[in-house]
């Protein structure tokens, strides 16, 4: 691009940060929803006392807003809408808006120069990607997921009988999503730290119960031996990239998944090679975020957990790994034979839990090589599977692969 185009796509990057505020605003005040759910167009007058904002502020708004054609303005009525067939990517898709505040406060301590990533930037951070995470689970699985397994070949209803493992579950988002949703089928997510096993068995209790969904302690590259061709899913979302030993962990993957089963993979929508990214707004938005998210994921799991798994030391032995608990009322752990899909749990407390062992995260090699959609393919077919479907995901940032043996 010659000067100019240069100078016009500099000051759009620029209005579009601001505009990513303004977006925040109107999530987290109820300016969308209120324009979403009203039965007619509003003015701006209507608009301010639905959501008790000064209606100087409100005009301001709704003049970025139609300006960027995020909103609609009817100059006759001087009344503004959101059109039917918008409303819905409005609501969903501006969830990722509100990370920008907390990300530029912890970008400004990163910049300053300071060791410690302060408390509450990072937990107010943290906070929002563990809330962003549990609101677009369910979307994610809806319209990305379900289809793109039916898609595959394999029938899956709330009637089905499946065995699904979810690798890496972390809060147990998408496992308890399974759970609930397919109450036939049994269910088992895999963690790491015993404190990520708290925050999963914590995210279960808020959402009720699943007696059919078991988290237990485990390794991606050394699954239990019996759980040899017994899966009709398994799923790794998000964690391909923590993972050292590729081979070992689609080994694994290769041997528990059975004939006619599926791996799901997701991972970042941008291409390994930082060439091929240019002009690609997920990758901008991606590498931005990793600016900080490494470091800010060490400071928050340090701060809760630095005594009993340094991050930067080998992961201590753990008596009980590869076991399971059941959690009973009174926080205590019963040891339950996990290892076997098939075996059931009698109790009737809340669901079962244990955790699961992932290394530190894996760098490949090579200047502006980073993990990304063509790492995940390489590993897939080195791990002698088949991909049957690759595309990015609803969520514009996450990128789908779906193999099979």
């Amino acid at each position: 691009m010659d000067a100019l185009e240069f100078d016009t796509h500099l000051k759009g990057i620029i209005s579009s940060g601001f505009t990513t505020y303004a977006v925040t605003i109107g999530r987290e005040k109820g300016l969308f929803e209120k324009l979403c759910k009203a039965t007619r167009p509003l003015t701006c007058t209507e608009l301010a006392k639905e959501v008790n904002l000064d209606e100087k502020l409100v005009k301001g708004w709704l003049g970025c807003m139609v300006a960027e054609k995020i909103i609609q303005f009817d100059r006759h009525g001087d009344v503004y809408y959101v059109p039917s067939n918008h409303q819905d990517s409005l609501l969903h898709s501006s969830a990722f808006a509100p990370a920008l505040g907390p990300w530029m406060q912890v970008m400004e301590e990163i910049t300053s120069g300071r060791e410690n990533v302060g408390d509450s930037h990072a937990t107010q951070l943290l906070d929002w990607f563990h809330k962003y995470k549990e609101e677009t689970s369910s979307r994610l699985i809806e319209t990305d997921v379900i289809p793109s397994i039916k898609e595959a070949g394999l029938e899956i209803t709330p009637d089905s009988g499946l065995k699904i493992v979810d690798i890496g579950c972390g809060k147990a988002n998408i496992s308890f999503y399974f759970a609930t949703m397919f109450p036939k089928s049994t269910v088992f997510g895999v963690e790491y730290t015993d404190v990520d096993v708290q925050r999963a068995l914590d995210s279960v209790r808020q959402r009720g119960t699943a007696e059919n969904l078991t988290i237990m302690k485990g390794d991606a590259q050394q699954l239990p031996e019996s759980w040899t061709d017994q899966f009709d899913c398994i799923l790794v979302f998000n964690v391909m990239h923590h993972i050292q030993d590729h081979s070992k962990a689609m080994a694994e993957f290769h041997r528990v998944l059975k004939k006619a089963g599926l791996l799901l993979v997701i991972e970042a929508n941008l291409h390994s090679h930082l060439s091929a990214n240019v002009g690609s707004k997920s990758a901008a938005l991606l590498y931005a975020m990793h600016m900080n998210f490494h470091r800010l994921f060490y400071a928050g799991h340090h701060h809760h957990d630095h005594k009993e798994h340094p991050r930067n030391e080998e992961h201590p032995k753990d008596d009980h790994h590869g076991d399971c608990f059941h959690h009973s009322p009174d926080n205590s752990h019963q040891d339950v034979d996990q290892h076997d899909p098939h075996s059931k749990d009698e109790s009737h407390g809340d669901s079962r839990h244990s955790h699961a062992h992932f290394p530190q995260p894996h760098h490949t090699e090579g200047h502006g090589f980073l993990w990304g959609i063509e790492a995940c393919q390489k590993v897939l077919e080195e791990g002698n599977f088949t991909i049957r479907i690759q595309k990015p995901t609803t969520d514009f940032m996450s990128y789908l692969f779906v193999a099979s043996k």
